[in-house]
């Protein structure tokens, strides 16, 4: 565009110039073949002002395809930083969402510490049922060795009532354990499963925001490629 300019202002100098010699020949001369070689001057001088004309218009409508190219690379700026923005906020969003993965995941690793605890308990709730029944074997065979004595008296009697009484208690005590253990036990193996549903909710999120985050990288990038190909078109038309 610049030589452009340069040609153009060189053809209007010689048009001027060119102009002022017909206009001082006219005066002085008068002889026919002078008149004609003016006349051919004349000629080439219109010539030479349709040129700088179609010049001039090709300078404006490059001007103008510039403005154009400008509001173009402008509205592609503008997307580029939008996508920024949008990135900038989905990284906030990861960052949150592996926070949150983090804290369930702990919170399972609690979970199954606390089950693990409950299964110790449960293999000595396995000991004290297991203390019972062989308790409960030997009272039976003092029942059954009473029952066969003639002369059984009243203090062996209630021994043996002793016996079968503190059986009941501690055996209603071992029930209500296991009970309790049991259902401490379900409660947490529920809480685990919950905590599991949300820990692959939170990780389906946060790969679909992950791969969100590389579409909007990919978007920028193509802008930008766009915005250096149309800046190198002007710079080549300049």
């Amino acid at each position: 565009m610049k030589k452009l300019l340069y040609i153009l202002s060189t053809l209007a100098i010689s048009i001027l110039s060119t102009t002022t010699l017909i206009a001082c020949s006219k005066k002085n001369l008068n002889q026919p073949k002078q008149l004609s070689k003016l006349e051919q001057l004349q000629s080439e001088i219109s010539n030479l002002e349709t040129n700088v004309n179609k010049y001039s218009e090709q300078i404006n409508k490059t001007e103008l395809e510039k403005q154009q190219l400008l509001k173009e690379i402008n509205k592609i700026q503008k997307e580029i930083n939008s996508l920024k923005e949008q990135e900038t906020s989905k990284i906030e969003e990861l960052n949150l969402l592996t926070n949150k993965k983090n804290a369930i995941n702990k919170q399972i690793e609690n979970l199954n510490s606390q089950i693990n605890s409950i299964d110790q308990i449960s293999k000595k709730d396995q000991e004290k049922i297991s203390s019972l029944t062989k308790q409960i074997k030997e009272v039976k065979q003092n029942l059954t060795d009473a029952t066969t004595q003639k002369n059984i008296n009243i203090k062996q009697i209630k021994n043996l009532e002793l016996q079968v009484k503190e059986l009941k208690e501690k055996t209603n005590r071992v029930e209500k354990e296991i009970l309790e253990n049991k259902s401490k036990k379900e409660e947490l193996i529920k809480l685990k499963e919950t905590s599991k549903l949300e820990a692959k909710k939170t990780k389906d999120i946060l790969d679909k925001l992950k791969n969100d985050k590389i579409d909007l990288n990919n978007q920028k990038t193509k802008l930008e490629e766009q915005i250096q190909k149309e800046i190198f078109k002007e710079s080549k038309n300049d």
